[in-house]
């Protein structure tokens, strides 16, 4: 017929095979270090799924962010076809020193005041170690290329690192470091 051409006919009724499904997927919370996040490695754990005790090493891969998933395959819970897979619910623990801003870090460094006058070095925290810094005068903050968080994925590389300089400024001050600040302020500074 003329529906028959153009689709419109009687469809013929389809049967459906019924598959025997895999089982549903374990949500497991993973808490992890700040360094854990930034480095990677490998984390051995003990779940318990479906009331058996399971043991498994997981790799935890380098920039890893609180809210991520880790998927390891047919560890879940038990189904006809299978167990389905453990779903790793990533939390990175926070780091004192250290800030996220998606693949940025941000740290905070004491500096004395003359530095900002007449520039100089200081030591600021990395996730590699410590290393010295040049400082120009007036600097307030500095972005270190390179220095940040790992790039989650294929195509790697890190962000940056900001270095947030804040002016330590004692409680109680010396003869001549109070001599020196009058002489700063008598010529205008």
């Amino acid at each position: 017929s003329i529906f028959d051409m153009f689709g419109g006919g009687a469809q013929q009724p389809r049967t459906a095979r019924a598959r025997p499904s895999k089982g549903v997927s374990a949500e497991v919370p993973l808490v992890i270090s700040f360094y854990e996040a930034m480095k990677g490695g490998e984390r051995q754990l003990t779940i318990d799924i479906d009331g058996e005790r399971k043991e498994l090493k997981v790799r935890v891969p380098a920039g890893i962010r609180t809210g991520k998933k880790l998927r390891v395959k047919g560890k879940g819970h038990a189904g006809p076809a299978g167990p389905g897979d453990l779903l790793l619910l990533v939390k990175v623990e926070p780091d004192e020193r250290f800030s996220i801003d998606g693949d940025d870090l941000r740290t905070e460094v004491a500096i004395k005041a003359s530095l900002l006058f007449v520039g100089g070095s200081v030591d600021v925290p990395t996730i590699d170690g410590e290393r010295a810094l040049r400082v120009g005068a007036g600097g307030k903050t500095v972005r270190i290329k390179g220095q940040g968080a790992p790039k989650l994925g294929a195509g790697g590389g890190r962000g940056d690192l900001y270095v947030d300089l804040k002016v330590m400024i004692p409680n109680e001050l010396t003869a001549d470091q109070r001599a020196a600040i009058e002489a700063l302020a008598a010529v205008g500074l």
